[in-house]
């Protein structure tokens, strides 16, 4: 979700010790016939997780998309991906789908982006 990407670009969240909640008073609400709302969190008071569970999915590339006259190959992922790890020798580009065709690994180059991102440029 939008949110979980949120929390995966910022450094909130990557951890137990970075990850901690507040809340406004009635965030929630019970089940009572008059329902009672929740007392709040204070930020100054944020709890902290009780179990924390690192996120072990790896990235799925969702689309690219090629410019030849800038010379710019764009990959778009499922989630947000780190640009200092990015392995260009490691892509080939194919003409058909199939074993046969014209097949061109990628050499050289560099990575546009500096901070984590879902669509790295190469």
């Amino acid at each position: 979700s939008i949110d979980l990407n949120t929390l995966k670009l910022s450094s909130i969240s990557i951890g137990r010790n970075t990850t901690y909640l507040s809340a406004s008073n009635g965030y929630v609400y019970d089940t009572g016939y008059i329902p009672n709302a929740a007392v709040g969190i204070p930020v100054n008071n944020a709890t902290q997780v009780v179990n924390y569970t690192p996120d072990r999915t790896s990235p799925l590339l969702t689309a690219f998309s090629l410019q030849p006259l800038a010379e710019t190959l764009s990959l778009t992922f499922n989630e947000p991906i780190l640009p200092s790890f990015v392995n260009i020798s490691s892509i080939t580009l194919y003409s058909q789908p199939i074993v046969g065709g014209t097949v061109r690994r990628l050499t050289g180059g560099s990575v546009m982006e500096t901070s984590p991102s879902m669509v790295i440029a190469v």
